[in-house]
């Protein structure tokens, strides 16, 4: 029976039931943000919750327990309670690349066959087990991905491992392997096996060099400011051999990053160069130019492009270097 009140009509629902709620008796009323007056009806669930309703909600149907069967249904349906961790992202990953044809990567992975073995398809928790018994490491982040060591192969165990970005970028349909020593390996993986900078394999390769003769090349050119020549049986850095020798620094290093050793680009081929006898007198190519007021390396270049030995020790003319040069 309705009842008139200060704020209108409100309907008696003392005793009535509403799915699982019972009405006790009326709890007042309060206004919304709009000001309309809603009247309250205090109510005891089924599980012994006891709850105040709007009475419009409930004779509309909109409420009908305290929100006990919501509860019930979300405990439920979780089954690990690892959604949102970063083992449960990577699992999740892996199906999208594989099932969604709206993944980005989808044409790279399911697009071409790619699957899950169904042991990891239908169950995180089998996955997430595996994971941790094989390498996988939370604390690097994203620096821990999983990797199938087939590239063309699917997603299971035995085709999977946990490796860095940087090993994983070497395992990609797109990477361009080379046969060394009968070995294919990438640029990268022949940077870490024998201690070459990667950007000093990309540089000579650029050049026209294989990879087998990059490697072999060594580490000329890395640390040229640390770079040994031996000549004669004497070892030097090659900063002392130039300044011993009055040869150019930049000179030298352009011939050695042009393939030369460390002692062709010294020596230029003047390695058998003679010593010269002028007047009796006989000494090397280097004690004759510098007695003459001539930069040792103008002379060895004169004697390979053909001079006469005791001519390229002896002209001076237009020489830069003749006040530099000690007598």
């Amino acid at each position: 029976m309705a009842k008139k009140g200060q704020y209108g009509y409100r309907e008696d629902l003392t005793g009535k039931r509403y799915g699982k709620l019972l009405v006790k008796k009326y709890a007042g009323y309060e206004f919304n943000n709009r000001g309309r007056c809603i009247h309250l009806w205090e109510c005891v669930c089924d599980c012994g919750t006891i709850k105040v309703l709007p009475g419009r909600a409930l004779r509309e149907g909109k409420t009908n327990t305290c929100g006990c069967s919501r509860q019930g249904l979300k405990n439920s349906s979780v089954k690990h309670n690892y959604t949102g961790t970063p083992i449960y992202q990577k699992w999740r990953g892996m199906k999208n690349r594989c099932y969604n044809s709206k993944n980005n990567s989808y044409k790279n992975y399911g697009g071409r066959g790619i699957k899950m073995c169904e042991e990891w398809k239908n169950d995180f928790m089998a996955f997430r087990t595996w994971a941790y018994a094989n390498g996988y490491d939370e604390t690097k982040g994203r620096d821990c991905t999983i990797d199938r060591i087939d590239v063309n192969g699917n997603y299971e165990p035995s085709n999977c491992r946990f490796i860095s970005l940087y090993e994983q970028a070497d395992n990609t349909t797109k990477t361009r392997r080379y046969d060394v020593y009968g070995e294919m390996i990438t640029k990268r993986e022949a940077s870490r096996k024998y201690n070459i900078t990667y950007k000093l394999l990309c540089s000579r390769i650029s050049r026209g060099m294989t990879l087998k003769d990059a490697i072999e090349l060594g580490k000329v050119g890395q640390y040229h400011h640390k770079l040994f020549a031996t000549v004669n049986g004497v070892t030097k850095t090659l900063s002392e051999w130039c300044n011993d020798l009055d040869l150019d620094y930049k000179t030298v290093y352009a011939r050695i990053k042009r393939g030369q050793t460390p002692e062709e680009a010294l020596l230029y081929k003047f390695e058998k160069v003679e010593p010269i006898t002028i007047n009796g007198v006989t000494k090397t190519v280097t004690e004759w130019s510098r007695e003459n007021g001539i930069k040792p390396s103008t002379a060895l270049g004169r004697i390979y492009n053909g001079w006469n030995p005791i001519k390229a020790v002896t002209t001076t003319n237009n020489c830069k270097y003749k006040d530099k040069i000690p007598l």
